[in-house]
């Protein structure tokens, strides 16, 4: 997709490489925990395009 950022590459490339990423029937599965710092880095990186992730992303702690 044009619009995404080459960081959220890299950084999918990253967890991949990794295996806190893996692909599994077409879609990409997190297997660990992952720390976002921002939320948006999260949700540029789940919900492509980017996309406000202090509003769409939530952990066990926010709701």
């Amino acid at each position: 997709m044009p619009s995404y950022h080459e960081c959220l590459i890299n950084l999918r490339q990253k967890l991949l490489s990794n295996e806190i990423l893996v692909e599994g029937n077409g879609i990409l599965i997190f297997v660990q925990d992952y720390v976002f710092n921002p939320p948006s880095t999260a949700g540029g990186l789940v919900l492509v395009p980017s996309t406000n992730g202090w509003k769409k992303c939530k952990d066990n702690r926010r709701n």
